[in-house]
This record gives C-alpha cells, sequence and structure tokens, in this order.
C-alpha cells in the first residue's frame, strides 16, 4: 500500500497554531485584521488486490496421525515426572496433580512425589484431550 500526502501552507498553519502575540495586550480588543491560512491536503491510497488462495485439497490422514482414543496407562507408583512424561507421550497434556499426604498439601515439584491413584483409570481408552488427575504422597 502506498500514501502519498501533500500539504500546502505549513509555515502558515505553524504561525496560526502557535500564534504570534507580538503588540497584542491580555485583554486589549485588537482592531487589526487576522489572516487564515488555509491547508491543503491530498491522500493517495493504492492497494494491491491479492489473488484467491488456491483451493485445499482434502488428503487421506497420514499414518502418522494422532489417535482419537489412547488407552490409559498404569502410573501407580511412578515418580510424578516420570508419570507425567508418559501421559504427554501418549498426547495427554491436561494433567492436574493432588496431595494424599497429610503433611503436605499441595504437589509443587512432582519429581519428589509418587503416584498412589489416577483418573482415569489404568487401562481405560480415553481421548488425549481428558483432564487426568494423579493423586500422589511426598517420597
Amino acid at each position: 500500500m502506498r500514501i502519498a500526502i501533500l500539504a500546502g501552507g505549513g509555515a502558515g498553519l505553524l504561525g496560526l497554531l502557535f500564534g504570534c502575540g507580538a503588540g497584542v495586550g491580555i485583554g486589549a480588543a485588537s482592531s487589526a485584521p487576522t489572516a487564515t491560512a488555509t491547508a491543503r491536503s491530498t491522500v493517495t491510497v493504492t492497494a494491491k488486490a491479492r489473488a484467491a488462495a488456491p483451493a485445499r485439497r482434502t488428503a487421506a490422514p497420514s499414518p502418522s496421525a494422532k489417535p482419537t482414543t489412547v488407552r490409559m496407562p498404569n502410573l501407580i507408583g511412578l515418580n510424578g515426572t516420570v508419570a507425567t512424561n508418559r501421559l504427554r507421550t501418549l498426547g495427554i497434556t491436561d494433567v492436574t496433580y493432588g496431595s494424599a499426604d497429610p503433611n503436605a498439601s499441595v504437589v509443587l515439584l512432582p519429581q519428589n512425589w509418587k503416584v498412589t491413584a489416577q483418573d482415569p483409570a489404568p487401562g481405560k481408552k480415553v481421548r488425549p484431550n481428558v483432564a487426568t488427575v494423579l493423586t500422589m504422597v511426598k517420597q
């Protein structure tokens, strides 16, 4: 896109904006004629038309396409980080940690915790976007 701006009378316009207060007192009326400046602007806008996007082909899914369901692995007894990594390799990324430890109510570093329960249950077929909860105790 190309934009051209032409302006005339720029100095006169600046004089009008900032004023030339010579000889004019505060509160005094001036009988001198006032000058007005007219600015002339020309704006030219040229836009290129884009070519239409080519039609997309619908291809058969590739053999490496993500599966629509996965079987939930048994994560009980694993370290929290190892369990999370196993879920991520299956495409499950919505993982929440819960504490079953009476001395610690929040799981901050899963590598210091051991999985004692999981939801969904091991062996269950789930979609990769399933919300998964790993309940753990501190090691």
